[in-house]
């Protein structure tokens, strides 16, 4: 049957699709009861084999305390959209979501307080490296940085009027941006500064990982990936095993998943040198998936997408029985 699709890149920017019923029928793979999830799941975040958020559409944030089998819903008392996700410890982290919206915790989620951002600006992506410098990006070239926990954030836009789709921060201080058209953004001093770095594309760049300060992946609309060695200041192309829209992706030690529309996963074994398309169920086809993350050098994973959709991974596989199975 034809069904009404969301467009996550669109849907963040507010654009409101119809979205079609999936009805399975006798037979044919259904969704398992033991996943109530409804909500579209925007981003993941998971912190160790046992924990992992996922937060999404009407102020949704779920936790899972074992490593998603089940997830429980927390209130952050808001409901828009949330985009971005991440904790430094079990009981710290930030959510990120619409007009300047960041959640803070400190108690693992029972808890959820407003801070206050300083911005209007719908932002996509938000990360911390430890309990006092964060990043968070959005629409209309929104960068918003912290170097208190949040109590604080100074706008620190480069002025460029784009849509900033992710950001990643290590220890050292270097942080990464991507965005529309091509856009690529790197900081050596905790986001304080921002460099632009050419990438050789116009595609819209969705997600990012760096593995260390040197090696990382961009990915994107129309199945763009690109890559670089030297801590984003040049990339290369990868070509792609498919064309459609890639919207997250991780590298974590010699893992590597990147997610997609349509259902499409890749998986890399060799630290996103490389990669290729996982063989799924047919049905996953109906479905999207946005958020991506791993732990233990890629070891567990959680995967989250379109209505409700969670998935977790081990080593080089995808549980997909785990969320549809066989009548």
């Amino acid at each position: 049957m034809h069904m009404g699709r969301i467009r996550p890149w669109r849907l963040w920017v507010g654009i409101i699709v119809l979205v079609g019923t999936v009805v399975w029928q006798s037979g044919e793979l259904r969704a398992q009861d033991s996943a109530p999830i409804r909500d579209h799941l925007y981003a993941v975040h998971m912190f160790s084999a046992t924990e992992a958020w996922t937060v999404g559409s009407f102020g949704a944030i779920y936790h899972t305390k074992d490593g998603g089998k089940r997830w429980e819903k927390q209130d952050g008392g808001v409901i828009d959209p949330l985009y971005g996700v991440r904790f430094i410890s079990e009981k710290e982290g930030w959510v990120s979501g619409k007009s300047g919206l960041i959640l803070h915790t400190v108690d693992g989620g029972v808890k959820w307080e407003k801070q206050i951002s300083g911005s209007t600006y719908h932002l996509f992506n938000i990360t911390f490296v430890d309990a006092q410098h964060g990043i968070a990006v959005g629409d209309y070239g929104a960068v918003l940085v912290t170097a208190d926990g949040g109590k604080t954030w100074e706008n620190k836009s480069p002025g460029e009027d784009v849509f900033l789709y992710s950001v990643q921060m290590s220890s050292s201080g270097k942080a990464w941006i991507s965005g529309e058209r091509g856009t690529l953004l790197v900081s050596e001093d905790f986001g304080a500064s921002w460099q632009k770095k050419d990438t050789g594309t116009e595609a819209t760049l969705l997600g990012m990982s760096f593995a260390d300060d040197s090696w990382g992946c961009v990915v994107g609309m129309d199945g763009t990936i690109l890559q670089s060695a030297d801590g984003g200041q040049s990339w290369k192309p990868y070509e792609s095993p498919v064309q459609t829209a890639l919207y997250g992706v991780i590298i974590d030690g010699n893992s590597g998943w990147a997610v997609g529309d349509e259902g499409v996963i890749l998986t890399s074994s060799d630290g996103g040198k490389n990669w290729s398309l996982v063989d799924s169920p047919e049905e996953l086809s109906l479905y999207w998936m946005m958020g991506v993350s791993t732990v233990q050098q890629g070891a567990l994973g959680v995967i989250g997408g379109s209505n409700g959709l969670v998935l977790t991974t081990q080593g080089k596989t995808v549980d997909f029985a785990a969320r549809f199975k066989k009548n």
